[in-house]
């Protein structure tokens, strides 16, 4: 059987609240039981000693214990008489204890003794003690002592009942109260599980609640922020996918109805279109793994420089080709060596010039350049118009920010993070993007 929160709530809170009201009532009981019986022998050591002195005037009277042994109603009448007095009881109430009078040979002279004795009183006349008064012990209580205490305790359970109705609704209350932001949020959640990322929950507290209400918002901007780049992401991927496709198709359709001849150029501008298609594939491939953490790296001693080198002669043609002119700065005979995978680094300068020549105006220009740091390697990578809106460059990196414009630059930078390296776009001196690499080196190497 499941039992809810609140459920669960209310019986803690009112278990607590019955603790509290059981151990007040025991205190409260404890404590009443101790003074009371105080405040009871106090009240009866002032009466025998009130009766004490009036049988010391009686003995010096009568010249000793004669007449009160030669007449018990006398001793009742004495006692009685002495304890309306002292008290003012009503008559008929009768004597709060049971005394009796004992000489100072310990011979009883009045009344019956206690089965317990609880206290002794002197009777003295003239400094010598001539008598003793003796009361039963605190267990032989009057009955009217007896039936006060018994209307105490009823009324300390009567209160203690009251005050656990009053815990009960307490509790009742209190766990609402505390369950309503609860049941908010689990509300709140079924819908963001749901896929309604617009849903917010009102921050009315500063407390446990309230934080965890403001990092759920938080979590639902994020969620909801992710699934707009990703739709966006999908739908640039559908662009870049769909336009080589289409070129395919046509050129295709005009050579099968003989608008165009297959010829070598033709077919040359076909695969080029192929190749297209084919590195966007790769793109999305290495992203992937990327992502699962399944990008391979094979890292040995590399030096950076050749590899660089390497990549800008394969792009020297290329970029005079499209009309843009490339300058490089790199240092001469010198080593930049770091733990890395070749491959992998060929793949990030690549792509980098890749976007810079798919990016870069025709009769713009394109620079190069790496210096060597304190164990590190920085790189730079800047070009001419057109340049990216300033808000972009945060996302400049994220592939569903990079959408038509390929996602080379979101590789590359899954590629420096794995080799320990940063990577960061900022606006470009030259007009355009600038793209600065910092890549650690070996210890000693960078020379």
């Amino acid at each position: 059987m499941k039992h809810s929160l609140g459920l669960k709530m209310f019986i803690a809170f009112l278990g607590i609240g019955l603790l509290v009201a059981l151990a007040i009532a025991g205190a409260t009981r404890i404590s009443f039981l101790r003074g009371f019986s105080r405040y009871a022998e106090n009240q009866d050591t002032a009466r025998m000693e009130s009766i004490a002195l009036a049988l010391s005037d009686a003995y010096k009277e009568q010249d000793g214990w004669v007449f009160l042994t030669q007449s018990p109603r006398t001793w009742r009448r004495f006692i009685g008489a002495s304890t309306e007095a002292l008290e003012e009881r009503p008559a008929g109430n009768g004597p709060r204890l049971r005394m009796a009078l004992v000489d100072a040979q310990g011979q009883l002279v009045a009344g019956r003794l206690p089965e317990h004795e609880g206290r002794r009183v002197a009777v003295i006349l003239d400094g010598q003690p001539i008598g003793w008064l003796v009361a039963g012990g605190p267990g032989q209580r009057p009955s009217g002592d007896l039936a006060f205490l018994d209307e105490q305790f009823r009324n300390g359970w009567r209160i203690a009942g009251a005050a656990i109705a009053l815990a009960a609704l307490v509790a009742f209350l209190l766990s609402r109260r505390m369950l309503f932001p609860i049941r908010a949020m689990a509300e709140a959640t079924h819908r963001l599980a749901s896929g309604h990322y617009e849903t917010r929950i009102p921050v009315s507290s500063h407390d446990e609640i309230g934080r965890l209400a403001g990092d759920f918002n938080q979590l639902a901007v994020a969620l909801e922020r992710n699934e707009q780049m990703r739709r966006s992401y999908m739908a640039d991927i559908s662009h870049d996918l769909r336009t080589p496709l289409a070129i395919l198709r046509g050129e295709l359709e005009a050579m099968e109805d003989g608008i165009k001849p297959a010829s070598p150029e033709n077919v040359r501008a076909l695969q080029g279109e192929v190749i297209t298609l084919m590195r966007l594939v790769e793109d999305l491939h290495a992203l992937a793994l990327s992502d699962i953490g399944a990008l391979s790296y094979r890292k040995t001693p590399t030096d950076i420089l050749p590899l660089l080198r390497k990549a800008l002669s394969a792009f020297s043609i290329r970029m005079e080709g499209a009309g843009i002119a490339l300058e490089t700065s790199l240092p001469e005979n010198s080593r930049a060596m770091t733990q890395g995978d070749s491959i992998r680094l060929t793949q990030l300068f690549n792509n980098l010039l890749e976007n810079t020549l798919r990016h870069t105006d025709t009769g713009g220009q394109a620079s190069v350049s790496c210096r060597l740091a304190s164990n590190a390697l920085l790189l730079d990578f800047e070009d001419t118009a057109p340049a990216p809106a300033p808000e972009d460059l945060p996302n400049m990196f994220s592939p569903q920010a990079q959408g038509h414009k390929g996602l080379g630059l979101a590789i590359c930078r899954k590629i420096v993070e794995a080799h320990g390296g940063t990577i960061e776009a900022t606006p470009s001196m030259m007009g355009g993007l600038h793209i600065h690499i910092s890549l650690p080196l070996q210890m000693g190497e960078g020379t």
